[in-house]
């Protein structure tokens, strides 16, 4: 499971076998990527006891000091993670707790609660591979409807790749070349495709998987890391989203529980703190979900407020407030202020 002393120390490059993306080095991307390693190596644990970090000294609550973690993954085969990577997962998993800052030598990793997130990554990545798997044999159907010859087969494939530029071809370019192969395939398949392979969404394609899989029908060796994140993100911000809204009295207790409601338009949510607030709610989200979702709240709410790591570990009371509603809740704040003016004159007129 370990490689040499001397290992440890390198720099891992993009492989070519592996095919990672480093266009978007963000803190999250780099956990996702810790995560889609550990499951394309077939690990299912990724906590104390499992391979990675079973050797590693640990702390009574079972954590591991954060230099111990470098190196436990540095030192793992399955990964291809740099240092920088590694660097960007700590500063996003080693969240504030409130209390005094701890020095880099202080600072510990909670291994199980990793793995909890570990977990419930594979819970959503079951739930959206088969969805590309379907989407991608109906492509690989009408290809072999068309082109039954090996030989015009593996062309047809070739000419996509040719007219690829760093594993990119534009949406417009493919469909050319399926019309003029006489291959039919509804627009509404290629919308589909772009939704998860347009990286940048700008109508490129990542298309390497695409013609791996035209080559080989098998989701084996499919690289996750080459769907857009944002899949991910819509399901986790819907699964919150919708376990909130079910409960009708939730945002109210919460507001009670924060505190006045004048006070919360400045009240910013600890991730930690977050996780407890849904849990007496009956939510329960591991840390990578919250993550996830703070990243969310505030790249679509205020994109310049926060910048990483800050952005995971901090979302605004008013962003939350306004996702689970619909509403903004300073608007309804005046709009109270305002109604409770007009009861005020009503009864001073009536005296």
């Amino acid at each position: 499971m370990f490689k040499s002393l001397g290992n440890f120390f390198r720099q891992s490059v993009n492989s070519a076998t592996r095919d990672v993306d480093y266009r978007k080095l963000t803190y999250s991307q780099c956990l996702r990527k810790l995560f889609e390693e550990a499951r394309a190596s077939e690990l299912r644990e990724i906590g104390g006891q499992s391979e990675v970090f079973k050797e590693m000294p640990k702390n009574y609550d079972g954590s591991v000091k954060v230099n111990d973690f470098i190196y436990a993954l540095l030192n793992t085969k399955s990964f291809t993670l740099t240092r920088n990577e590694i660097s960007n997962i700590v500063a996003m998993v080693v969240v504030p707790d409130g209390g005094p800052p701890k020095s880099a030598a202080e600072q510990t990793i909670d291994v199980e609660d990793l793995n909890r997130s570990y977990r419930a990554y594979l819970t959503y990545y079951d739930s959206i591979e088969q969805k590309i798997a379907d989407l991608l044999e109906k492509f690989n159907i009408q290809v072999m409807r068309k082109i039954q010859d090996i030989s015009d087969f593996e062309a047809f494939v070739a000419s996509i790749e040719s007219k690829s530029q760093e594993s990119k071809i534009p949406v417009s370019d493919l469909k050319d070349l399926f019309d003029r192969n006489g291959i039919y395939v509804k627009d509404g398949l290629f919308d589909q495709l772009a939704s998860f392979f347009d990286l940048d969404r700008n109508d490129q394609l990542y298309i390497t998987s695409f013609c791996e899989y035209l080559r080989t029908p098998s989701m084996k060796n499919f690289n996750f890391l080459k769907v857009h994140p944002a899949v991910l993100v819509n399901l986790v911000a819907s699964y919150v989203q919708n376990e909130v809204q079910v409960k009708p009295a939730a945002m109210q207790e919460i507001e009670a529980e924060l505190g006045q409601p004048e006070a919360l338009v400045a009240e910013r949510l600890n991730a930690l703190a977050f996780q407890r607030l849904l849990r007496k709610r009956g939510v329960t989200l591991t840390l990578w979900e919250v993550l996830t979702l703070f990243d969310h709240l505030n790249t679509s709410y205020e994109p310049r407020s926060f910048l990483e790591p800050q952005r995971y570990h901090l979302v605004p009371f008013t962003h939350f407030y306004r996702f689970v509603t619909g509403q903004d809740f300073e608007a309804r704040l005046r709009e109270e202020a305002i109604r409770r003016e007009q009861r005020a004159r009503e009864e001073e007129m009536r005296r």
